[in-house]
């Protein structure tokens, strides 16, 4: 997208994340664009992106609003990523080489060593959501990559909506996220072994564990 484009999509799905547009709201352009401080072509080709994205629903001559989402369909969302996650890391398990087992322990002490750092400096637990959200990203990505399977990955992004993934990492505290540490870590240990049961078993633990943590706190939303 050009530049102008751009700033407005982040403006636009900031204003979502942290609430300033509510779920079910209305969008309306002319709001947008003083928001933004674009012109309207821009914040339409934002609205595109962030209608695919999952963020909004637009409709052809009804205009578009905030997707809202139910607690039925965000547990059906998260069922259906446990299946195709299981599937996916029983196929890592047959795949996996020593360089990808040292890239994903890699991946999980490097956080691990963050959180600690931030708990000891006391520091509130929303200074280290981006970078655990980056962190569980390249964690899951390189277990598509190494499965090798372009079907299953675009399936997951299907299953991986923005708009739930970040709404599931706002309610995580310190706890919660060194226990999705520790499941990675575990997954890690089922790949060097190559138990594709564990591996599943695991993983599949780790995707409903966050959907019950987004369940308790659906009403905060």
């Amino acid at each position: 997208m050009p530049k102008a484009a751009d700033k407005a999509y982040y403006i636009i799905r900031e204003a979502i994340l942290n609430g300033e547009l509510k779920e079910a709201e209305k969008i309306v352009e002319e709001d947008l664009v003083d928001l933004c401080q674009v012109s309207r072509t821009p914040v339409r080709d934002a609205l595109k992106k962030l209608n695919y994205e999952g963020f909004i629903i637009l409709k052809e001559n009804q205009g578009g609003w905030v997707r809202q989402w139910s607690k039925e369909e965000v547990r059906e969302v998260f069922e259906a990523r446990a299946l195709v996650e299981g599937y996916i890391i029983q196929l890592t398990a047959d795949k996996v080489q020593e360089d990808d087992i040292i890239f994903l322990a890699d991946n999980v002490s490097h956080l691990e060593e963050i959180i600690a750092a931030h708990i000891s400096a006391n520091e509130n637990v929303d200074t280290i959501l981006p970078l655990f959200l980056e962190n569980n990203r390249a964690f899951h990505d390189k277990l598509y990559e190494i499965c090798r399977n372009d079907r299953l990955r675009n399936l997951m992004f299907a299953l991986s909506p923005p708009p739930l993934v970040h709404r599931t990492a706002k309610v995580f505290d310190f706890k919660r996220i060194q226990q999705s540490c520790h499941d990675h870590n575990m997954i890690v240990t089922a790949l060097k072994s190559g138990d594709r049961k564990w591996a599943k078993s695991v993983m599949q633990a780790h995707i409903l564990a966050a959907a019950d943590s987004y369940a308790e706190h659906f009403n905060d939303f």
